[in-house]
């Protein structure tokens, strides 16, 4: 029974953390809500780059694990809470939480794998410039960034913004002039991640359609540090309650097996 009430309070833990970690708003509940002054978002209904982003898969897993945290803290509370005298207790109650446990347990472990395969291979590989995280090829190709200004950079060539560029041979071309700005993409800033931003700055054919998962993922640990340690939260958590979910699975079987060597006896 005090093991019960232990791993009863650590589902109740989780369950909180879950609960307090997810956001309600902004870009890390909708990159979509974003403004920018120097991309001009947001954009009119009618405009041809209006374009919606993906959901936030990150998201979405999050609030499964939290669901699944809460129905296994209430079906624990249930359990703990139930007499053991009651006829067919072991047998309605003791069945049922195993089989349920045994189930989610299935389906956290499947989250926590699609967030490795998302965290340590998809962001992680800049293997071609469409649809991978222009932080990534930067990493991978140029070096590691150190320092929030280096997220500025030209998201093809790789080029760091006012640093690798003769500005004089580029002050006698006025057009080049004119669009130097423009051509360079701040990746600390979410809007450069969405649909419509790729959109408007003609990127869609070399970058991709969308690229808000580089940003929702948090896979750029210095240009995204918020969404990056929200995701590493998110994955501890994901592991804690798996361990959590099958040390319940044993308590409760052990528990079965004990109550049904005391009605032998």
């Amino acid at each position: 029974m005090r093991a019960s009430s232990a791993i009863l309070f650590c589902m109740v833990a989780v369950t909180g953390c879950y609960i307090f970690s997810f956001p309600y708003y902004g870009t890390a509940f909708d990159i979509n809500t974003v403004t920018s002054s120097r991309l001009g978002l947001p954009l009119n209904d009618d405009h041809k780059c209006n374009v919606k982003s993906d959901a936030n898969t990150s998201l979405l897993m999050a609030y499964a694990s939290g669901s699944i945290s809460l129905l296994i803290t209430i079906l624990l509370t249930v359990f703990a809470l139930t007499p053991r005298n009651t006829q067919g207790w072991s047998v309605n109650i003791v069945w049922i939480t195993s089989t349920i446990t045994l189930i989610f347990q299935l389906l956290v472990f499947t989250i926590i794998v699609a967030r490795i395969s998302v965290w340590f291979l998809s962001c992680t590989n800049p293997s071609k410039i469409e649809a991978s995280c222009p932080t990534t090829r930067y990493k991978e190709l140029r070096g590691a960034i150190t320092d929030v200004e280096q997220c500025n950079f030209h998201p093809v060539t790789l080029t760091l913004f006012q640093s690798e560029n003769d500005l004089f041979l580029d002050c006698l071309n006025e057009i080049e002039f004119t669009n130097y700005n423009a051509a360079f993409a701040r990746y600390d800033v979410p809007a450069y991640y969405t649909s419509m931003a790729l959109c408007l700055r003609n990127e869609t054919g070399q970058l991709g359609l969308d690229l808000s998962w580089c940003y929702y993922y948090g896979c750029s640990k210095e240009c995204n540090q918020d969404m990056y340690l929200l995701n590493a939260k998110w994955f501890a958590l994901d592991i804690a309650l798996l361990v959590l979910i099958l040390v319940a699975y044993i308590i409760v079987m052990s528990e079965f097996y004990v109550q049904k060597g005391i009605k032998r006896s």
